[in-house]
């Protein structure tokens, strides 16, 4: 059991019970919970404990099962979703004095009759004596092609064993099927299937047969992707076994073809999907796979595209293993990708997105937006693999093509790294020889606009993003001249689909003098609230312009709000020096500020108070092009935070000159930094607007993340806002581990 004594007496006691409605053993936890002898402590009923444990404000929360019997994967799943301070103690009144010990994302089972301890961390299996992996499971499935290859990430994860396929469903209601399974296909799925090292035997039963797993009841939970649903069906934690990122499909002797493979099946399309510009991009680089009505199909609606024929499943995984990229919509071969984890383009059905997975190497393609990576890189690393391939048949190895694998991933890389790091300084330098250097617009091989807003007197510049109402919103610094200088403010755009501001909302901020300003706002949103950290100074006053942070309702208006004590900040009438680009996040339900980047200083800021410090000094080997100062609230993605930054140098023919990088950080304490731009995304150009005296200005201040794809807004010479898009994988490709 805890050890209790470990517990501060300050600490508050979350004593959770769990139980039918109605059950009359309620009344005796209720009396259990009166009799605890802690000083600071709440009481939480409910009938699911993952709810109910997320309610649960106690840092040492102790659970009663009243009538329930929850199995180790669904505790297991809470403990992969429970805070990082949070302990769990789940006492079971069957009397088996079994507990579960949640701490730190991470869960240690105690059976207190044998003294044996065993742990599972939420990113995969550390002991497997918890994982239920018996050789000998039985797997049943009678789904569609691509749902079974789906679910070999289950097969894979429960230790494997031998997999039966068949018509039978025992379902409420029979789904409806592409096509019954059969003997025929059940011979195209096996040598797939046998080509996975945790697949013992594949059979056919025209009944439905004893199995410890039958597979179809993913179908009765259809939230999340189609790996997702197979372990909700079976109380199992997926995180603590498999990640998005890692193949669960293995196949040897990839067939290298062409660099880019193509599939498109009857079922699940968008007809918003740009098929016409994937051919027009990729031209001679394609190779179209699947059945041979499909290719007819797809050639009289889009244009002729060579077949490669496949016999069966592994053939076809081969021949996806192979290429470099692979474009399909929600079929069997792109569940073949998925599995080895290929990059990736997906036609997304809008209807059932049921196929999608968080990694940097997918995009979807959902709307009306369609990036591709760019042709010429994928192409590279085809022609360098091809000549190894070449090279290693030449000397008659068996081993070629794990040569080749083990040569490209530390040679090719390496070498690619190092020629596209000499060619973007190439270009960089040979900009800065220039006597003018582009607009924003063209420095960029990716998607870059001007926001557009209706005619005004006012000037709005330096923006930021934000999800907010069911809303996408653009926050601006809102700019008016006046005799002694120009007065500035805070404004909330609505934008459309297409990055269009439609709608104006002015923030209802805290006004207590009456020339005060706030200006370059950044935001987040924490539950329902919106939190905006501005610069905030009165003109004409001593006042330096310091950090004000505002809490916005869905109104916009200000419920609450503060000036925190911190560095050189300080309340209005106290600051004497002055702070800027602070930028916040929310990690493990705390919202935390990066202070500086280097040394990396985040802290964590829970509401009205500053907490603990979390410092890093690696130093910066990447950047030089003056300090990288904060820009855009930093985003997860994996298991790092990625953040746009600026940073300015003198200019000779103007004060100074913005640059715009970016950054990422590991997702937990102390949040080291990873990675670097070596070179500018961005920089001032002079052929962009100007004000007055002004320097030359980039100022990334907002960024989302959907769909693979970043969306970054910034300031462009402090009167006009711009926005950019780039792909996650390309974005990569910018940035060098330190």
């Amino acid at each position: 059991m805890i050890d209790e004594s470990m517990i501060d007496e300050s600490a508050l006691i979350s004593v959770i019970v769990l139980g039918s409605p109605g059950d009359a053993r309620r009344a005796v936890a209720s009396e259990c919970f009166d009799s605890q002898t802690w000083k600071n402590r709440e009481l939480l009923v409910g009938d699911d404990l993952y709810h109910v444990i997320r309610e649960a404000k106690g840092l040492y929360c102790v659970v009663w099962l009243m009538g329930y019997r929850y199995r180790p994967h669904t505790l297991a799943t809470l403990a992969a979703h429970a805070g990082t301070d949070i302990l769990v103690e789940v006492r079971d009144d069957g009397g088996k004095q079994l507990c579960y010990i949640f701490f730190r994302r991470s869960v240690h089972t105690i059976n207190t009759q044998a003294m044996c301890v065993v742990r599972v961390g939420a990113g995969g299996v550390v002991d497997p004596l918890l994982a239920r992996r018996q050789t000998s499971s039985v797997f049943y499935h009678s789904g569609n092609t691509g749902d079974i290859v789906y679910s070999m990430a289950f097969m894979q994860a429960m230790g494997g064993g031998k997999v039966i396929l068949g018509p039978k469903v025992d379902l409420p209601k029979p789904p409806a099927m592409r096509e019954t399974m059969c003997e025929r296909l059940v011979e195209n799925l096996r040598p797939l299937l046998l080509a996975q090292p945790y697949v013992s035997a594949v059979e056919f039963s025209g009944s439905m047969p004893p199995c410890d797993y039958d597979l179809n009841q993913f179908r009765l939970h259809g939230a999340g992707n189609l790996v997702e649903q197979v372990f909700t069906a079976f109380n199992v934690c997926k995180d603590a076994y498999v990640s998005d990122t890692v193949p669960w499909l293995e196949v040897e002797n990839p067939a290298v073809t062409k660099p880019v493979v193509i599939n498109r099946t009857a079922r699940w399309r968008n007809p918003k999907f740009d098929w016409k510009r994937v051919l027009a991009t990729y031209r001679g680089m394609l190779a179209f796979v699947g059945t041979e009505e499909e290719h007819e199909a797809f050639c009289r609606e889009h244009g002729a595209v060579p077949y490669r024929r496949t016999e069966n499943l592994l053939e076809l995984a081969r021949v996806i293993a192979g290429c470099q990229l692979f474009i399909g919509n929600q079929s069997t071969a792109y569940a073949i990708a998925e599995g080895l984890k290929k990059d990736t383009v997906q036609e997304t059905c809008p209807e059932i997105p049921n196929c999608k997975f968080v990694r940097p190497n997918a995009l979807y393609g959902e709307g009306a937006h369609l990036y591709l990576p760019d042709a010429k890189p994928v192409l590279a690393k085809s022609r360098s693999l091809r000549g190894l391939l070449r090279s290693a048949l030449r000397e008659g190895r068996e081993v070629a093509l794990n040569l080749l694998d083990r040569d490209y991933d530390r040679g090719t890389r390496a070498l690619l790294e190092v020629v596209d790091d000499f060619s973007r300084n190439s270009d960089y330098l040979a900009g800065v020889l220039k006597e003018s250097h582009p607009s924003v617009l063209e420095q960029t091989p990716w998607p870059c606009q001007f926001f557009e807003f209706p005619p005004s007197e006012h000037v709005y510049y330096n923006p930021s993003l934000a999800q907010f109402n069911g809303q996408r919103w653009l926050l601006t610094r809102r700019a008016a001249e006046q005799p002694r200088g120009e007065f500035s403010d805070v404004v909330a755009w609505r934008l459309n689909c297409q990055l269009v501001p439609k709608e104006m909302v002015r923030p209802e901020l805290p006004r207590r003098y009456v020339k005060e300003q706030w200006e370059d706002a950044r935001a987040i949103t924490v539950g329902d609230k919106l939190l905006l950290n501005c610069c905030n100074y009165v003109s004409e006053k001593a006042f330096a312009g310091h950090q004000h942070l505002a809490l916005l309702n869905a109104d916009w208006a200000t419920v609450d709000h503060w000036e925190p004590v911190y560095g050189n900040n300080a309340p209005m009438a106290q600051a004497k020096k002055p702070e800027k680009n602070w930028v916040f996040f929310e990690h493990a339900g705390k919202v935390h500020l990066v202070y500086s980047i280097f040394p990396h200083r985040v802290v964590e800021m829970p509401w009205k108070t500053v907490g603990k410090e979390h410092i890093t000094t690696r130093r910066n080997i990447l950047w030089r092009y003056g300090e990288p100062r904060g820009g855009t609230p930093p985003v997860r993605v994996g298991d790092e935070y990625f953040s746009f930054f600026h940073s300015s140098l003198p200019c000779r023919t103007r004060s100074r000159r913005y640059y715009a990088g970016a950054y990422a950080f590991k997702s937990e304490p102390p949040f080291e930094i990873t990675r670097m731009s070596c070179v500018p995304l961005l920089f001032g150009s002079e052929l962009d607007p100007l004000r007055r005296h002004l320097p030359y200005v980039v100022f990334p201040a907002g960024a989302f993340y959907e769909g693979g794809v970043w969306t970054m807004a910034f300031g462009v010479n402090d009167c006009r806002c711009a926005w950019m898009r780039i792909p996650h994988f390309e974005f990569l490709q910018t940035l060098r581990r330190l």
